[in-house]
Order: C-alpha cells, then structure tokens, then sequence
C-alpha cells in the first residue's frame, strides 16, 4: 500500500496512533512541513483508506481508520505502527545521555 511507503506518512500516521484525532495544521507544524506539502500526504492517506478527515468549522481534522484497515488488511495497521514504535525506542535509546 502506497501510504505506508514515504517517511512523512508514517509519521502522520504515528502522530494520529499516539494522538488521536487531531487538527491536520498541528500535525503539519509538528513535523515541520509546508500546508501545501502535508496536502498531497493527508490526501493519499485519505484516498487509500487510511485516514478520515473532517471539517469543523474552518479546521480540518483528521484521524486512522482502525476498524475499515483492520477489515481490508488484518494486521497491517499494528505491524506499521508496532515498527514506528521499535525505530522510535531505537531513536530514544540513541539520543539517551546514558547511551552516550
């Protein structure tokens, strides 16, 4: 699946895992990337199936689609995250001062 295959994403996609439902404008401040930048990843999130994104009001929010990617693609969605999970203990571990 094409949205699991570029970093941004996969941070997009950890963010909504760790967050929740949230604001796109904070995801795309948090990751530091452009509003027209994170357009073009929140749609091919959207347009594969794994995200959900509504407006309120002048926001756009947007969240996983747990339930729907579990039915087409059973276990894809927790292999994913279970691997931004390990890379980002990794990272932690790396960046520790005891490891220094």
């Amino acid at each position: 699946m094409t949205a699991f295959t570029d970093p941004l994403r996969l941070r997009i996609i950890g963010i909504l895992d760790r967050n929740g439902e949230t604001p796109c404008a904070a995801i795309y401040h948090e990751i530091g990337i452009s509003k027209s930048g994170a357009s073009h990843h929140f749609r091919v999130l959207r347009e594969t199936g794994v995200l959900l994104s509504r407006m309120s009001g002048r926001d756009h929010y947007a969240c996983l689609r747990r339930e729907e990617l579990e039915k087409a693609y059973p276990g894809i969605l927790d292999a994913v995250l279970g691997e931004l999970r390990r890379q980002a203990s990794i990272e932690r571990e790396r960046d520790s001062p005891v490891a220094k």
